[in-house]
Parts: C-alpha cells; structure tokens; sequence
C-alpha cells in the first residue's frame, strides 16, 4: 500500500537565484505566461509575479526587453509584407499608425410634407 507521494517541501519556496537570463529573454521574446516561466524554472506562479512585480529587477528588465525587442521584430515584418504588396496590411496599417479611416458617404434624400397640428382646448 505503499504511494509514491513527494514529501511536502519545507521552508521558503525556490528563489530564481543564478538563474539562466539567456532562457529569460527567450521566454519574453515568446510572450510566456507567468504559470509557463514558473513551470519552467520549476518555481511556484507567485514566486515569477514577485519578480516581475519589480520592475528594478534584472529578471523583470530582460524578460520586457525581450518581448520588445519580439514587438518589433513582428512590427518590422508587417511592414515588409505590406510594402511587398500585401495590400491589406496596408490598408490596416493606414488606420493604426497614420489616423486613417474608411469614409463611407450615406446620402439620403427626405421628402418633407407639412404636418398641421391643432390643438383642443377644453
């Protein structure tokens, strides 16, 4: 009757002390959630949102370093499509980065006929 049960940890959780940075950017650069870093790193969630949360710390600095560097990467290729060709991704980046928009021209013509009102009085 014997289970293979992990004995419960004892003590503070795992810090990200020593941790690969490398492995961190490659992480931002993919956008990974808090829970994907976490099981990664084999750290519990909240310890990932500590250091995220600290925007001085080197784990929070090159992770956002990372995915900015992802943002315009993506950025960078849209923008090749489109001056490839790609005529709707011209078109959406029109509206996005130069204020453009679709006009669209309602014309409706009314036809007014007068209207009498007479009032009753008591």
């Amino acid at each position: 009757m014997a289970e293979d049960k992990k004995p419960n940890p004892v003590g503070r959780p795992k810090s990200l002390d020593g941790v690969d940075f490398e492995q961190v950017a490659l992480l931002g650069r993919f956008r990974a959630t808090h829970e994907t870093m976490a099981e990664h790193f084999d750290v519990c969630v909240r310890t990932i949102e500590r250091y995220m949360n600290d925007e001085d710390s080197k784990f929070c600095r090159v992770y956002k370093k990372a995915f900015s560097e992802c943002k315009m990467s993506l950025a960078e290729a849209q923008v090749n499509a489109a001056l490839e060709g790609n005529a709707t991704l011209l078109i959406w980046l029109g509206k996005q980065h130069l204020n453009q928009v679709d006009k669209q021209e309602i014309k409706q013509e009314v036809d007014v006929k007068s209207i009498t009102i007479k009032t009753v009085s008591k």
